[in-house]
């Protein structure tokens, strides 16, 4: 694991072209960061404000166009590139989300520990009926169970996400009885981060599919969407579409208004998916074997009522 010298970056600025511009969003315990970023990359990337810092270290996967990006949100508010390729001068910020306050400890199992120092120990948050895991752990086996999640945070079907293992992508299932297990992808260092974690523990609302795509089935259940207040949360592993063009529509009350990039699991890959403003749900790059995509880990936070954020007070572009 590795720290950067917190210096501040000049040229960072909003990226622009219709993409949603960055914002740092209240949802009841919880953080949500959007939007889409670029210049050198250089560290620090931004500062998130007071009210919205985690009580630990957080390791996140983010994306940047076929590559997975390490970035480290720090208790100061820092937002830090560690790791991973960098190209194309622009980084993601959606799927960083922690919690605020309201943390709870988790059950480590096959071995596994928390990391300790600045990241501490892992935990998750219930807010109504969205469940939020985070913190880096180590040490277990690889392939075991490595936590088992309360009664009360645990999802309807099994889930597949994207964690990060620093310059790798790594997939991690959340079951039904909720373990958390590793499957594939990046397992060096003897880590792993559960930051990006984060669904709804009610049943959602069916998508509608396209071009070819329909659900995984079995334990993955189907594809759907939970509205919960101005968050709305996606979930499920679809099948056998064309890539490149749209696989779902979200509900008119769950469009973001910019285009949002996402780093999704394609099992050991990372994959570039977007969300449009028509609500369109397509693939743009990276990992497409298998002829399957996990859609968990899309949340769209339309900012109604919501304290939100600008890291400049002008934005250009």
């Amino acid at each position: 694991l590795h720290s950067f010298p917190t210096r501040r970056s000049s040229d960072l600025r909003n990226y622009g072209h219709g993409y949603e511009r960055p914002t740092a969003t209240k949802y009841g315990s919880l953080c949500i960061v959007s939007g889409l970023i670029k210049g050198s990359g250089r560290n620090p990337m931004l500062t998130l404000p007071s009210y919205c810092r985690p009580n630990k270290r957080v390791i996140f996967n983010l994306n940047n166009h076929q590559n997975t990006i390490r970035v480290d949100v720090l208790r100061n508010g820092q937002v830090h590139r560690v790791a991973g390729r960098w190209q194309h001068g622009w980084l993601n910020l959606d799927g960083i989300q922690f919690a605020t306050r309201s943390q709870r400890g988790v059950s480590l199992r096959s071995g596994w520990r928390a990391y300790g120092g600045s990241y501490r120990s892992p935990t998750y948050t219930r807010t109504g009926v969205v469940c939020e895991v985070e913190g880096l752990i180590k040490g277990g086996h690889w392939g075991r169970y490595m936590v088992q999640l309360p009664g009360n945070c645990r999802p309807k079907k099994r889930l597949i996400f994207n964690l990060n293992n620093h310059a790798k992508t790594a997939r991690v299932d959340v079951q039904r009885n909720g373990r958390i297990t590793w499957h594939a992808g990046g397992r060096d260092h003897h880590w792993i981060s559960l930051g990006g974690i984060m669904f709804a523990v009610n049943n959602g609302q069916n998508l509608p599919f396209m071009n070819g795509w329909r659900n995984y089935g079995g334990s993955y259940g189907r594809a759907t969407v939970t509205k919960t207040g101005s968050l709305c949360l996606v979930s499920g592993l679809i099948k056998g579409g064309h890539w490149g063009r749209p696989m779902v529509r979200l509900p008119s009350d769950c469009r973001p208004k910019g285009r949002l990039i996402f780093n999704m699991n394609n099992h050991q890959r990372t994959a570039r998916v977007d969300v449009l403003k028509n609500g369109y749900v397509q693939w743009v790059a990276g990992g497409r074997a298998h002829h399957w995509i996990s859609l968990t880990g899309i949340q769209i936070h339309r900012n109604r009522g919501g304290k939100a954020w600008w890291p400049w007070r002008r934005l250009p572009g």
